[in-house]
């Protein structure tokens, strides 16, 4: 693909679905992801690296996700945090196909320890990158 729409990324949102479970070092954390473009967007992997909050990339065996589709991507992240702590700069990375081509979506996420030290991530804002890509 050339031209502007090759430049166009995947509109993705991604939001925490419901509260953790589990604890208290290990928590079962999901995500809805929101394919908001006029496009599928194949799902390839999806992980959490941040040190304070953290999961594995874990593959996602291609799952497609239709224009205005959502599914539910759950983790068993790591996060291990006093309640009222605030983490900055956590991520959700998801490894998806675009219009034939491999992109890196980052959500950012702001993550608050709640009462029971339960992890409950504040989307901040969505980017996305082609593999390989630079300058």
């Amino acid at each position: 693909m050339t031209g502007a729409a090759h430049d166009i990324p995947p509109a993705i949102d991604v939001v925490q679905a419901g509260p953790a479970s589990g604890g208290p070092r290990r928590w079962r954390v999901a995500f809805d992801v929101a394919n908001r473009g006029a496009g599928p967007v194949v799902l390839l992997g999806a992980w959490l690296p941040h040190g304070r909050f953290r999961c594995a990339e874990q593959p996602l065996a291609d799952l497609v996700l239709p224009p205005g589709g959502t599914t539910e991507l759950a983790f068993e992240a790591a996060f291990d945090e006093r309640p009222g702590t605030v983490v900055e700069n956590c991520f959700v990375i998801l490894r998806v196909r675009w219009r034939d081509e491999v992109w890196r979506v980052m959500a950012r996420l702001s993550v608050t320890a709640a009462a029971k030290g339960e992890p409950r991530a504040a989307p901040q804002l969505v980017t996305a990158h082609r593999v390989g890509f630079s300058g």
